[in-house]
């Protein structure tokens, strides 16, 4: 997932091990009420499932502020394009016509971080164009594409990184870890209840997935939807 060294290689396997259990048992602490359905996130539109992953990063999501927030916001979205041209939705082709000024009026003024303040709207219409390269502008189009290219593609845009793209995939349906500030914290303040130091995000994302496959601790819940669980309850602190 990541040209960096996995955290295998990076720590000795009894400190890594450690770290794993006592994460693992810290969730076995969460009350069952906390494991509550996930978001079905959006597995049958690609534009969406683009527009979403972009503009989480580094952003406040949920907002009862209307207007507000970047899930408000994709609902704007897509309330404003399903009345227009529905496809669009499921079809980066059709995503890439729509004018960057007009994404950037529903979906906020952000940027990327590139060095060079990129607004997201400008990343969200680069990142369809490389996806549509490699023949991926439907949901349905991932199936035959390799991994590989479909993470070249989004991460060879600038300021666009492998924890969104991660999160892109999960938001099409299939199974990962977004690691980004509150899965990352919460692995941390696992961590931090034992008197261990923190970790970075691929470690906060290996150490999860570990859990997720060796563990009961996520008591059969799917990983996209245990990602949920732990990001909802840091959130919430």
């Amino acid at each position: 997932m990541s040209s960096r060294p996995s955290a295998a290689a990076e720590f000795p396997s009894d400190h890594l091990d450690r770290r794993v259990q006592v994460v693992a048992d810290f969730v076995g602490t969460l009350d069952q009420e906390d494991f509550v359905d996930a978001p079905a996130g959006w597995p049958d539109e690609i534009s969406t499932a683009l527009l979403d992953a972009v503009y989480s990063a580094q952003q406040r999501y949920h907002s009862n502020t209307p207007g507000a927030g970047v899930y408000n916001r994709v609902l704007a979205f897509r309330q404003e394009f399903s009345k227009r041209d529905s496809e669009l939705l499921n079809d980066l082709s059709r995503l890439v016509t729509v004018e960057e000024s007009e994404i950037r009026s529903i979906m906020g003024n952000n940027v990327v971080s590139d060095g060079k303040s990129t607004p997201k709207s400008v990343a969200v219409r680069h990142a369809a164009a490389r996806l549509l390269k490699i023949s991926v502008g439907r949901a349905s189009d991932l199936h035959d594409a390799k991994p590989e290219d479909v993470k070249k593609a989004y991460t060879g845009v600038p300021g666009l990184g492998w924890i969104t793209h991660e999160y892109f995939l999960m938001l099409l349906g299939q199974p990962g870890i977004k690691a980004d500030v509150m899965i990352t914290r919460f692995v941390n303040h696992a961590l931090s209840t034992q008197g261990l130091g923190p970790v970075h995000a691929h470690e906060a994302s290996w150490i999860i997935k570990t859990i997720h496959a060796e563990t009961d601790a996520a008591r059969g819940v799917g990983l996209g939807h245990f990602d949920h669980i732990l990001w909802r309850w840091q959130r919430s602190r």
